[in-house]
Order: structure tokens, then sequence, then C-alpha cells
């Protein structure tokens, strides 16, 4: 009796053990992942696609595959298409993906696709086809409502679908507005002028012995840092984003050049020079037009009202000379009737610097030359200001390249000194700045001095 209640109340236990174990791994498992069918709308491939149709308020669209080519049917004669965009296009429409799945529905109206605003008709080799309703865009997010033609089923679609449902013929053309901005852009860079809002910045690159440097010519002459160029222009221009072909071009009441809030833009890189003209349009895009051909597009890009409408002087960054320990050979330095000069050997770890019997070792040797080289801006010099021909200190930069840059600390006022770099003065610094910056070097390079402080 004893062994058949032993045995009963081992049986319960064993049952509740594998009820909590089966309980556990159900809770622990993880989700089941949607497979990749279920997480498109469409998904064919490109091997059984024979054309498309598409037809929306812009008009209709028909393209056919023959000989593995996308022909675009019907097409006025003269213009030229893009092959990147057809190929785009008909990839894009035959792997739809879904953004979610909104089950079964009877109430198209309500979502807009009992008349859609765009109907897209893939085509296939065996001759069956599957049509795309595009209906409107939901009020509380980025999406469009779709559907497949004879199904009941209504889906959510991202914006890029929806745009490209949208497209008209000459969102399918060859269009040239924009500069091409490549990784290595900034060794092309040859020239930028932008102009508008009653201000003008030039800016130059110029091809000094295998080295790139970059200037400023208006509204001042500076010399720029290179990362400048790339986190203010290079940067900028190239997350501008094309949003829409406009086909009759500028409005006319924009037509008319210069006036309040346009600007024209020159770009010369990789050999190839564009003229560009930006117009705001409605909210945060603008029309940009290209000069030469005419084409406009209405544009927009996170950086780039800030690019047209940046001010000059914040492309200086905080000093007004750049030069980095790897490039530089030799400093001279004369101030208050002592020269000094400071050599530079090695590379990056072994990077030693040298000056009248002291050796100074990497760490020590780039805050020199950083003392050297910080020359923060104060304001722009007066274009009638006379400088005198004494400074209060010289440097020579003598480059490996063999270039050789001229700097000079020069007074015009008691609490500014004007900066001339080869013979060019259009910014000043600070004068306690260069008398602190000639009180270090001494300590750096004289004992005598040292000793007295």
């Amino acid at each position: 009796m004893k062994r058949n209640k032993w045995y009963m109340r081992f049986a319960v236990a064993t049952g509740i053990l594998a009820a909590l174990t089966i309980l556990l791994w159900t809770i622990s498992r993880p989700p089941k992942k949607e497979s990749q069918e279920e997480s498109m709308i469409t998904d064919f491939h490109m091997g059984t696609v024979a054309g498309a149709a598409l037809a929306n308020d812009r008009g209709g669209v028909a393209l056919m595959i023959q000989n593995g080519e996308i022909e675009i049917l019907d097409a006025p004669v003269g213009l030229i298409f893009s092959e990147a965009n057809r190929k785009a296009f008909l990839y894009r429409m035959a792997h739809v993906p879904m953004k979610k799945n909104l089950g079964i529905t009877e109430l198209w109206e309500q979502y807009g696709l009992e008349n859609p605003q765009a109907k897209l008709t893939l085509f296939f080799t065996n001759g069956s086809k599957v049509t795309l309703c595009l209906g409107d865009k939901t009020p509380l997010e980025d999406a469009w409502y779709l559907n497949k033609e004879g199904e009941d089923t209504l889906y959510l679609v991202d914006s890029v679908t929806a745009r490209m449902m949208r497209y008209s013929l000459d969102d399918f053309r060859e269009i040239d507005v924009l500069p091409a901005i490549a990784p290595d852009s900034l060794k092309s860079f040859h020239r930028l002028r932008l102009t508008g809002d009653g201000q003008s910045l030039e800016i130059q690159g110029e091809n000094q012995a295998g080295e790139i440097r970059f200037f400023m010519k208006e509204p001042f002459e500076a010399m720029l840092n290179w990362q400048a160029i790339m986190d203010m222009v290079l940067i900028p221009l190239s997350e501008i984003e094309s949003l829409e072909f406009v086909e009759k071009g500028l409005p006319n009441e924009k037509e008319n050049f210069p006036a309040q809030g346009e600007y024209r833009l020159e770009i010369e890189m990789d050999g190839e020079r564009k003229e560009l003209l930006f117009i705001p349009a409605d909210g945060d895009t603008w029309y940009c037009k290209n000069v030469a051909n005419g084409q406009v597009i209405i544009a927009s890009g996170e950086g780039l009202k800030d690019f047209l409408t940046r001010p000059a002087a914040d492309l200086l960054d905080s000093t007004l000379y750049h030069a980095n320990g790897a490039d530089i050979e030799q400093v001279t330095v004369m101030a208050e009737g002592f020269k000094e000069e400071f050599e530079l050997r090695g590379q990056g770890e072994l990077l030693r610097g040298y000056c009248g019997g002291k050796e100074w070792n990497q760490a020590e040797t780039i805050r020199i030359l950083k003392l050297l080289t910080m020359i923060p801006p104060a304001e722009p010099l007066g274009r009638d200001t006379r400088l005198e021909d004494e400074a209060l200190i010289t440097l020579y930069f003598r480059r490996k390249t063999g270039v050789e840059d001229v700097v000079e600390l020069i007074p015009v006022s008691r609490r500014r000194c004007a900066v001339r770099v080869n013979g060019l003065a259009s910014y000043t610094t600070y004068t306690h700045t260069v008398e602190e910056m000639i009180r270090a070097i001494k300590g750096y390079f004289q004992k005598e001095y040292f000793a007295e402080y």
C-alpha cells in the first residue's frame, strides 16, 4: 500500500516537472522569424520578368525586356534614359518589401484604394501578370497602403516603393544636375565659388609639389584645413538628394537671379565644371538647376541649407595656418633678435625634434609644432590696413615636398597682429597670443632664457 502511494506521488511529481519543463522551453524559445517570403509582397527572379506597365496621375510608362536590355516603349525621340534608373525600378517592383501586413479588408475606399494613386503591372515570361495598387499615405507613419489586385490583403509599403510607383517618364531620364562626389574628390578639388544673399565665398585647391592645399580667396584670403573642406563642403554636397525631376524647369517667378534666398554655385572638380542655381522651393526642399543644360530637380539634404548659408569664418577652424609633423622637415624661427632652426626627423613614434643640440621625443615635438602653428583667428583685416615691414615673429616652414611657407605675425594695433602667409594677409590674430608664443619658443630653444623662468 505504501509502495503504491509512493509510486503515485512519484508519477504526479514527474508530471509536474515535465509540464514545467515544457512551459519554460516555450517561454525561452526565441520568436519565430518571418521568412523571406513573408516579409516580401513581391519576390520574383528577374529572369522571369518580361516587362512592366505603370500608370498614375503623372502619366504612363511601359518597359519591356528584350535581349537582356530594358527598353521604354513609345518614348519621345531625342530623350536619353538612365540604364541604372530602369534597372532599379524593375528590380524594386519585382522585390517589394512589406513594411506591415494589416490583414484582410474590404473597405478599400478608406485607404485610397478604390481609386488608386498608381497601378503597376508586372508581366512574366510565362504569360502571367501581377498588379499592385498604391493607396493613400498613412496618417501616423511614413508608409503607404498597397494591395495586390484580386486579393483582399492590405499592406503597408515604404516611401521608396511609393515614390517609384509615382514615377513619370522624366524620372527615367538621364539627369545631369548634381556634382559627383567620390571619396577621392578631395584630391581633384580645384575651385568653388558660392554667391548669394549679398555674400560670396571662393575656395581654391592647389597641387604644390604633389601636395593638395586649400586656400580661401573670398571674402578674405586664408589657408584652409583639408578636414574643413571635407566636412563643410564635400560631405554636404554628397548628401544632396534628388527628389524629383522638374520637367517644365523653374517656375517663372524663380527665373531671375539674383534674388533674395537664391544661391549660385560654381564648382570645378575631377576635370569637370558645373554651375548650379539653388532656389528655395517648399519646406526644406530646393530647386536646383544645372545652368549649362537647363535641367532642374527638386533637391533636399540635411546639410544643404547650412552649406549655402554658412559664414566664411566657420571654415577657418581654430588656426590660420596648418602643418602636420609628418609633412614638415624644418621650421626656422626669427623673433626679437634671435634665430633658431627646429628640425623634425622620423615618423610616428620615431618622430623627433632637434634644435641647438637638444632632442625632443615624439610628444614634445608635436607639442612644439602645435605651439608654432596655433594662430587663432581674431577678425578680418581691413582692406586698407597698411602693414609694417617688421614682424614680431617670422616662421619659415619647409615641407618634405620642398614647398616653403613664410608666416609673419605683424602688429597692426595694441591688441591685434596681422597674419601674413606667403605675402598675403587678410585676417588677424591676438597680440597676447603672439607674445606668449615668443616667450614659450625662447623657453624651449634658449637655455639662458629658460633658466630665467
